[in-house]
């Protein structure tokens, strides 16, 4: 609802109150006589306070790529991918080898499958565009299966936790490496004696956030979000291989997400939306 102040500015105000299963809008009369809707305290909105460290994946059909933000950082940064010579966005192609183990990502996935022998590339799995398997005409379910590229079916679920947690390992590896740190943790040991313990941030330390295609149905929109718990995003045991899709037993289970408030899917074009009006002018003209 929008509700136009004396000077002329459009102030915004939400009318989403949760858990109420029937939201009863709050109003307040302004001076001017109209009756406009009552901003709302975050923390009883439909909004999620953070912690400070956010995590976001774009999942693209040929690309994808992750930008992250801790507490010590001023605003949004792309992460460079040290598995892809420092590129921030690559193919969304994996390589998977002959016992399920994910080897090779983006362009290195190609590389490595084009150096094997003829033989050898009968027993590895190679994945690209799997993204079009979700789309809003396509039968949806957990035992959904997508084939590789010599036509062996995988369960779809299991294959884009791969990719997820591909990106997330990145990311982990980045924070491990340059020294980001969360909370220190202080013991006291005796009356004078004080140690402090500095917490390495991990992928549990991050709230996330996922872009999907506003046309997708809800089946697809449950397929990516327990593809991440699966990933390990949200303190679940993430998957670290796969197997040929044989029966609905085989898929691997999604349990224990310690978590699961910390993902949250995001619809592209609105992300687009945010990040236009969080764009300079300067920006735009270039």
């Amino acid at each position: 609802t929008m509700a136009l102040e004396d000077d002329g500015q459009v102030e915004l105000y939400s009318l989403r109150r949760f858990p109420s299963p029937t939201p009863t809008p709050v109003t307040k009369t302004h001076p001017n006589g109209v009756t406009v809707a009552e901003a709302i305290d975050r923390v009883d909105s439909a909004f999620i306070e953070t912690t400070g460290n956010i995590a976001a994946i774009d999942f693209g059909t040929a690309n994808c790529s992750l930008t992250y933000c801790t507490t010590k950082d001023e605003q949004m940064r792309l992460l460079k991918l040290s598995s892809q010579e420092g590129q921030v966005r690559v193919p969304t192609i994996l390589l998977v080898n002959e016992k399920g183990e994910p080897k090779k990502f983006g362009k290195r996935a190609i590389r490595q499958y084009q150096r094997l022998d003829p033989s050898q590339q009968l027993k590895y799995h190679l994945f690209e565009r799997i993204k079009l398997a979700l789309g809003p005409h396509e039968d949806i379910s957990r035992d959904t299966k997508i084939p590789d590229i010599n036509g062996k079916m995988f369960f779809l679920r299991d294959v884009i936790a791969l990719f997820i947690k591909y990106l997330k390992d990145e990311l982990e590896q980045f924070l491990k490496l340059s020294g980001r740190s969360g909370r220190s943790i202080y013991t006291s040991r005796g009356t004078d004696s004080t140690t402090c313990t500095v917490h390495v941030l991990t992928a549990s330390d991050f709230d996330w956030v996922i872009t999907v295609p506003a046309i997708w149905n809800q089946q697809a929109k449950q397929m990516m979000r327990e593809a991440a718990y699966q990933a390990g995003l949200c303190g679940t045991r993430p998957i670290d291989k796969i197997s040929v899709a044989t029966s609905i037993s085989h898929l691997v289970q999604v349990q224990n997400v310690e978590y699961p408030e910390k993902l949250s899917l995001v619809l592209e074009p609105e992300a687009a939306s945010f990040y236009c009006r969080a764009m300079k002018e300067q920006d735009i003209a270039e």
